[in-house]
């Protein structure tokens, strides 16, 4: 359920290369030479021509060779046969020398190539400390950009103002672990002010982030098509400030009940964030938005994490989004302190310190009442809570 929105996703493309290795070699063919062996009186008469024989072979063919060469040599003259019996016994010798020699110079080539790690040698004994050092920099740098949470909606979506709480939530507990970002749905038309004031009322108690529908009846909107320019053009400028404005935006439209489908009102909040507001108006006409026929579902939050990518539509609780993060390892931590979080984040609504420190809503006001620096203000019948300056 929630506001109509639909949105192209992007998770991370991970690829890799298997390398394959060739083992090229007179082995097999060694083998193959062995099984020849039906010639032993043959290496008896030219003793000559074994060492011309394949050397792959020439020791098992010596060794039957000798096997028969001594069982001839039983029976008719042991004299001369004993030299000839020693004679292809040097010629075993010889042989297994002769694959040796290709050997050798294979030997060499390598010899010359340790002589090339010379580059490593000056930085031998520093190497191990550094690769360790480098590896737990690389382990930080996956832990702090281990998840990226993408919401998919506009700054009209009362529902992804209601997903705020977790947002903060998820913020203060995994810290740089977790990225957001916020992306755009296509602009979307608004035939029914009504429909869209019931909407609201019936998803605040819902999420418990303050709504004034007073827009819907008084002002209101007729496409979200400005708003989400104004947004695009911001995010060519800041990706941080961006994400600050169109929460102000939703804080305008959503609390205070104001339209901001007006450029005069949109460049005044980005110059309340911290926009450059002459930079917002060059890139205004220049960013395209996407349109869409359909009806648009909105939001979306879509999670990407350790290769894992986990879409949910609508109102999203902290357990949804936690679940593949636990699964890919992250563990969180406690909050800061109140007026920290109020500082940071602010200014904050009663639901979010709710959400962030697990308080009732008495005791979410005792605590923003007594917390030093930290004052309400006012934004349309709402109050929001901020760090006095």
């Amino acid at each position: 359920m929630g506001d109509t929105g639909s949105t192209d996703y992007e998770p991370p493309i991970d690829s890799g290369d298997d390398s394959s290795e060739e083992d090229d070699g007179p082995v097999p063919t060694g083998l193959d030479d062995h099984t020849t062996e039906p010639e032993p009186e043959e290496t008896e008469e030219p003793e000559d021509d074994d060492p011309s024989g394949t050397p792959g072979g020439a020791p098992v063919g010596g060794g039957a060779g000798a096997g028969a060469a001594g069982a001839g040599a039983g029976a008719p003259t042991p004299t001369p046969e004993e030299p000839s019996s020693e004679e292809p016994d040097d010629d075993e010798g010889a042989e297994p020398e002769t694959p040796d020699q290709p050997e050798t110079p294979e030997e060499d080539a390598p010899e010359q190539e340790p002589e090339q790690p010379e580059r490593s040698e000056p930085q031998e004994p520093e190497d191990p400390d550094d690769h360790e050092q480098e590896d737990e920099d690389d382990d930080d740098d996956d832990e702090e950009q281990e998840a990226q949470i993408v919401v998919h909606s506009d700054a009209w979506d009362s529902i992804a103002w209601g997903i705020y709480p977790v947002r903060l939530q998820l913020k203060e507990e995994y810290g740089d672990q977790v990225q957001f970002d916020d992306r755009l749905v296509p602009v979307r038309e608004f035939d029914s002010p009504e429909d869209r004031a019931q909407h609201w009322e019936k998803w605040e108690p819902r999420h418990g982030m303050p709504v004034s529908t007073g827009v819907w009846n008084e002002d209101p909107p007729e496409s979200t098509e400005l708003a989400n320019r104004a947004f695009a053009a911001a995010r060519e400028q800041s990706i941080p400030l961006a994400k600050r404005f169109i929460r102000r935006l939703r804080t305008a439209a959503i609390v205070e009940g104001t339209n901001i489908e007006d450029r005069e009102t949109l460049l005044e909040l980005a110059r309340n964030v911290g926009l450059d507001t002459d930079q917002l108006e060059e890139d205004w006409e220049d960013v395209e938005l996407r349109q869409s026929s359909r009806e648009v579902e909105t939001p979306k939050t879509t999670i990407h994490v350790d290769g894992e990518t986990v879409t949910q539509p609508g109102l999203v609780t902290a357990n949804d989004v936690k679940t593949p993060l636990k699964r890919a390892g992250l563990e969180g931590n406690d909050p800061q302190s109140l007026p920290g979080f109020v500082d940071e984040h602010g200014p904050v609504a009663v639901k979010e310190v709710q959400q962030v420190y697990e308080y009732s809503r008495e005791e979410a006001l005792d605590e923003l009442e007594t917390a030093e620096d930290v004052v309400p203000i006012e934004f349309g019948e709402t109050s929001l809570w901020t760090t006095f300056q």
